[in-house]
């Protein structure tokens, strides 16, 4: 989890995601709610904060936590999901290694780990198995413990492996009156299409640096670690705030050398193992961020390229480097660098040599024009 379950109390501390939270409220409001959802945004974007207060809002057994789009806070309910221990809100996920077993017996049944697991602390499988599942399907047609409702979340959805998949579908084809059905993901194509098409959907995006770095100064950080923040984290709330700053500007100032090396000679691509590595990171999530953060770099270089103001960059406080940069590459070059980047990320959608895309980012720099 990105946060403490006591840390939301309701969709108006959501920062940044109008769009999403109306469509919430909305939904709240309306009186029937829809069975299914598929939260999806980036990674550090805020889903599990927003996912955490629908469900808060959804269990809450006051009689206008609904149509207010806000939990009581007072309730037995709210005071149980702020404890991690209502009996009818689940996290289904990742499971220890150590604790799934090694030989499922047939139809077996895995329940989740409890709310409150911190899954940093363990090595996880790397999909969500049907044994989780099927313990899903067979609760899903119980009646809750408490209040009116049960909520079962899926996070991260798109490590469902494919037995689960079609688990999951067949009770989204035939919900149970009383369960709600949450998928949160980074990567909703990894999904089916048809469990994505029984899903109300809500996206959570990057939200303007700007304004968050405005939201960070609101909250106690001095003006330029609120911008380099914003800047570092990509526009994302909850990374905005968790990331290692120092691990974080060091990363940043790897990629400017490289795209220095790069764009001055080919022969720098004789340092391409260390820079795609640098790219890779220790995951996939690593990778996005460093695609992001290329991007972000490649944006400001064709802005100080075309002569726009320093309070135009994303990264405001390396300018004079970016100043430099922008005299190797033209913002033109810059510009189809990073739609190159965009074309590439839809690629992780499949199962592509993340090495080989890397590669393909920084070969594509070095090429002469």
């Amino acid at each position: 989890m990105s946060s403490s379950s006591g840390s939301i109390t309701s969709l108006d501390t959501i920062i940044g995601q109008d769009a999403a939270v109306g469509l919430l409220r909305k939904i709240l409001a309306g009186g029937r709610i829809p069975h299914a959802y598929l939260f999806h945004g980036p990674a550090g974007v805020g889903k599990w904060d927003a996912v955490l207060a629908f469900s808060r809002t959804l269990l809450c057994t006051d009689d206008g936590a609904a149509e207010q789009g806000a939990p009581c806070g007072r309730c037995r309910s709210c005071h149980q999901v702020a404890a991690a221990s209502h009996p009818d809100f689940y996290r289904i996920g990742l499971y220890p290694k150590k604790e799934f077993p090694k030989s499922p017996r047939p139809k077996e049944e895995i329940p989740p780990m409890a709310l409150d697991f911190d899954p940093g602390e363990h090595e996880l499988l790397t999909q969500v198995r049907i044994q989780q599942i099927r313990w899903l399907n067979t609760q899903a047609s119980h009646p809750p413990a408490e209040g009116s409702r049960r909520v079962f979340v899926i996070d991260p959805a798109d490590r469902l492996n494919p037995q689960a998949q079609n688990a999951i579908l067949k009770t989204l084809e035939e919900p149970a009156s009383r369960s709600i059905i949450v998928l949160v993901t980074t990567r909703p194509h990894a999904l089916l299409p048809t469990i994505r098409s029984r899903c109300i959907s809500i996206g959570l995006r990057p939200v303007d640096p700007l304004e968050l770095a405005a939201l960070l100064e609101e909250k106690g950080y001095t003006r330029q670690e609120a911008e380099i923040r914003s800047a570092l984290s990509g526009g994302r709330p909850v990374a905005a705030e968790t990331l290692d700053l120092p691990v974080m500007k060091s990363r940043r100032a790897g990629f400017l050398a490289d795209l220095r090396a790069l764009a001055a000679s080919p022969a720098a691509l004789a340092e391409l193992p260390d820079m795609t590595r640098r790219i890779l990171g220790d995951g996939e999530l690593d990778l996005l961020e460093g695609l992001d953060m290329l991007q972000g770099l490649l944006r400001d270089v064709a802005r100080c390229g075309a002569g726009m103001p320093r309070e135009s960059l994303l990264h405001t406080d390396i300018s004079a480097d970016l100043v430099e940069l922008a005299r190797q590459i033209s913002p033109d070059r810059a510009g189809e660098l990073v739609a190159l980047i965009d074309r590439l990320r839809l690629d992780l959608r499949f199962n592509v040599n993340k090495s080989l895309l890397a590669e393909t980012v920084l070969a594509e720099l070095a090429r002469p024009r």
